[in-house]
């Protein structure tokens, strides 16, 4: 893999400044995958995001990067806590009857 050119490493309160500037108000700094999920074909992934002017940090159970992009989208720039949307999305029981499926 090829190394990012160190004019591009910023701070990320940097970064967070130089997006706001683009006029972007919700985006995400990280995503990871953190665990499998007891759902099956489904993984745990650590979201790290600006909503507004609020960092915040959820896990997202989804079924690849894009499933939880989806499911995250619901919930940005709605005024919903940190600590909600990580109840919800990273909640399994909630999950379950989509593995019936």
């Amino acid at each position: 893999m090829s190394r990012l050119k160190s004019k591009y490493k910023r701070d990320e309160k940097d970064l967070i400044s130089s997006m706001k500037q683009r006029g972007k108000s919700v985006f995400v700094l990280s995503i990871t995958l953190k665990e499998t999920s007891k759902i099956k074909k489904h993984q745990i992934y650590e979201c790290i995001y600006i909503d507004g002017d609020t960092k915040k940090e959820t896990n997202i159970i989804g079924k690849d990067i894009s499933d939880c992009m989806d499911k995250l989208t619901a919930y940005v720039g709605m005024g919903i806590p940190g600590i909600t949307t990580n109840h919800i999305l990273g909640n399994e029981s909630l999950f379950l009857e989509e593995d019936d499926e």
